[in-house]
C-alpha cells in the first residue's frame, strides 16, 4: 500500500514536470511567433511607406531559423541524465547564438545581445550573471584590439606607417624586419 502511494506521487510528479515542460515550450514558442511577426510588420510597413528605402533590419527568415535551432535543442532534444533544465537552456541558447553569428541574420554583436538578453528574459541567467562577463579585463582587451583593428583599417594608418617605414629603412631586408618590429612597439 506504501509502496503504491510512493509511486503514485513519482508518476504525478512526472506528468506536472512534463506539463509544466509543454507550457514553457508553447510559450516559449507564441513569444518567438509573436517578435518574428512583429518584424514582419515593421518590414512591411516600412516597404508602404512612400520613401520605400531597403529593410536594413534583421533578415527575418535567417533569424526565424536561429530561433527555430535554437527552441528544437532546448525542447525536442531530450535532457541528457545529469545535465540540468538550466545548462540545457543555456547550451539551446548559445546553439542558437552561433547559428546567428554564421548565418549572420543580424550584425554578430547584434546576435551577441539578442542571446544575452534572451537568456536574462528566460530566467537562464540572472542579469548580474549575463553581464559579469563585460566587467572581464579580457574581453575589453580583445574587444579594444577589434576597436584598433577597424580604425586602423578605416583610416589607412596602418598602412601609412608601413609605407612611412620601408620608405626610410627599406633599402635591406633586415632594415625593413627591424623596422617594422619598432613601429609595432610604437603601435602597441
Amino acid at each position: 500500500q506504501v509502496g503504491r502511494k510512493a509511486g503514485a506521487k513519482e508518476v504525478e510528479a512526472q506528468v506536472t514536470k512534463v506539463q509544466s515542460e509543454a507550457e514553457l515550450a508553447l510559450l516559449t514558442g507564441c513569444v518567438i511567433i509573436v517578435v518574428l511577426l512583429g518584424l514582419i510588420g515593421l518590414m512591411r510597413r516600412q516597404a508602404a511607406s512612400e520613401k520605400a528605402a531597403a529593410w536594413a533590419g534583421a533578415d527575418v527568415k535567417l533569424f526565424a531559423a536561429c530561433l527555430g535551432v535554437g527552441w528544437a535543442v532546448r525542447f525536442l532534444v531530450p535532457i541528457p541524465e545529469g545535465v540540468t533544465p538550466q545548462a540545457w537552456s543555456m547550451l539551446a541558447i548559445f546553439i542558437a547564438m552561433i547559428c546567428g553569428v554564421v548565418t549572420g541574420p543580424l550584425p554578430p554583436a547584434g546576435v551577441t545581445l539578442v542571446a544575452l538578453a534572451v537568456a536574462v528574459a528566460s530566467g537562464t541567467v540572472t542579469f548580474a550573471e549575463g553581464l559579469r562577463a563585460f566587467t572581464d579585463e579580457v574581453v575589453w582587451l580583445v574587444l579594444l584590439a577589434f576597436f584598433f583593428a577597424e580604425g586602423f583599417q578605416k583610416t589607412g594608418l596602418g598602412d601609412r606607417i608601413a609605407l612611412t617605414v620601408i620608405r626610410a629603412v627599406g633599402s635591406t631586408a633586415l632594415g625593413v624586419a627591424y623596422g617594422l618590429n619598432l613601429a609595432e612597439l610604437g603601435v602597441a
